[in-house]
């Protein structure tokens, strides 16, 4: 199975350039085999092949496949008249296999995307919830305060009542004696 490491293709890349650059297994300098086309492997990026590498890589085999002459640096070895055919079934199959690894790779960031607006929604709901739920504390606690409050007014007013009543009476108390103790002494 080839590295995904992105690092280490392009480090194989380098060799593989390399070796293109040397005598392939047919003898013949900087020309591909069928079998180095055929192994040849792209660099994984975010989830998916570095598409600029893919492209550019079947640019230069087609232009070779169409011209049917080695471009510069990599070269298909020569191959039967059936083989040509073979390498463009495989060649497709590549194609094939990356574009079904850039769906899925499409599918898996689209689920991860609806997971998190629906945990986003969760949580959002939950903030939400909790802000009525603490409202709804804070008015209760608020009421019971003033209900309180209200309790304690009336205490004190009844209380400052009661007093007030008391030296009234008191009050009108004393009145009513000076009042019987003047007539008692304009009288006598």
């Amino acid at each position: 199975m080839a590295s995904t490491d992105p690092q280490e293709q392009r480090r194989m890349f380098r060799l593989a350039d390399a070796s293109a650059d040397a005598e392939s297994g047919d003898g013949v300098p900087g020309r591909l085999s069928a079998d180095e086309v055929r192994e040849r492997t792209f660099p994984v990026v975010l989830r998916g092949f570095d598409i600029d590498e893919v492209r550019e890589f079947l640019a230069q085999v087609a232009d070779q496949l169409l011209q049917g002459q080695p471009g510069p640096g990599v070269a298909l070895a020569p191959v039967a008249d059936d083989r040509p055919a073979e390498a463009l079934q495989r060649l497709g199959d590549e194609v094939a296999r990356m574009v079904a690894s850039a769906r899925d790779s499409v599918d898996e960031a689209s689920r991860e995307a609806d997971d998190l607006r629906q945990t986003a929604h969760r949580e959002a709901e939950a903030v939400r919830d909790g802000a009525h739920c603490d409202a709804a504390a804070l008015v209760v606690e608020a009421r019971e305060e003033a209900q309180a409050l209200v309790a304690a007014a009336k205490a004190e007013a009844e209380a400052i009542a009661v007093k007030s009543r008391r030296e009234l009476d008191e009050l009108l108390g004393g009145v009513e004696q000076s009042v019987r103790s003047l007539r008692a002494s304009s009288l006598s």
